[in-house]
């Protein structure tokens, strides 16, 4: 009975649903800022110049979108393009791109999927908590992800820059870390992160503790002495070495 009460009210709020088609930078300023739960954003295959902010939230069966008519959809900002405050977004299929941030995200419970970074200092920034990352890529640019939020899960990314690559910080916990390529360093100084099926073409320094791997492939294995991580099988790892106290 609850069930069906829920789907009803579900149904009833769908139907309200707005699509925006922003034309213009200002236009997409402006569905940023009116978009409710359940409506979605979709780009033209321009480029929008300028630095946008996402405040509003959707909610958990109801997200806000903003998805790319395909990689042609370009957002190019100066200082930090997109900033993603809110919670319950869905952000997909389109480029950022000349930026020194790519994608601050600060809230949580967002899924990011498909985006494309190029030419940007920092790609992507994550703050926020138990936020979904799946199948993004960074082709150019100076640092690939730097994780600070807890239980974040990072699916299917390939990043292709090289200082570094990947960054977990020690306030990090907890997230999960599956099917990633890696062709920069990667640095962890998070604990208790689960990596499987990832390839680190240039070294995974882990720093932090209570971290576990499986079925990684990894040129260059570094890790802490006296700080216990946990081999879960079906890893390859050349160049085990210890890393020089801090």
């Amino acid at each position: 009975m609850w069930c069906t009460i829920f789907q009803a009210i579900a149904l009833v709020q769908l139907t309200h649903a707005v699509y925006f088609n922003p034309k213009t930078t200002p236009e997409l300023q402006y569905s940023l800022h009116a978009a409710n739960p359940g409506d979605t954003i979709v780009l033209q295959n321009i480029t929008y110049t300028g630095e946008f902010t996402m405040e509003q939230s959707g909610q958990p069966y109801l997200p806000i979108t903003l998805q790319g008519a395909n990689t042609g959809s370009i957002i190019e900002g100066g200082n930090t393009a997109l900033t993603l405050k809110g919670n319950h977004w869905v952000l997909k299929g389109f480029s950022i791109t000349r930026s020194q941030i790519g994608l601050l995200i600060t809230g949580s419970n967002n899924f990011i999927d498909s985006l494309v970074t190029r030419g940007i200092s920092t790609a992507m920034m994550v703050q926020g908590s138990d936020n979904n990352l799946k199948s993004c890529a960074i082709s150019s640019g100076e640092r690939g992800i730097i994780v600070d939020g807890s239980r974040n899960k990072l699916n299917g990314l390939s990043i292709n820059v090289h200082n570094p690559a990947l960054f977990i910080s020690e306030h990090s916990c907890c997230g999960t870390i599956k099917g990633m390529v890696l062709n920069g360093k990667g640095v962890v100084r998070g604990h208790n992160h689960f990596f499987k099926s990832c390839v680190a073409n240039r070294g995974l320094d882990i720093h932090g503790c209570g971290n576990s791997f499986k079925s990684n492939v990894v040129h260059g294995f570094g890790v802490t002495q006296g700080c216990e991580n946990y081999d879960k099988g079906g890893n390859v790892l050349k160049d085990v070495h210890n890393l020089p106290s801090e």
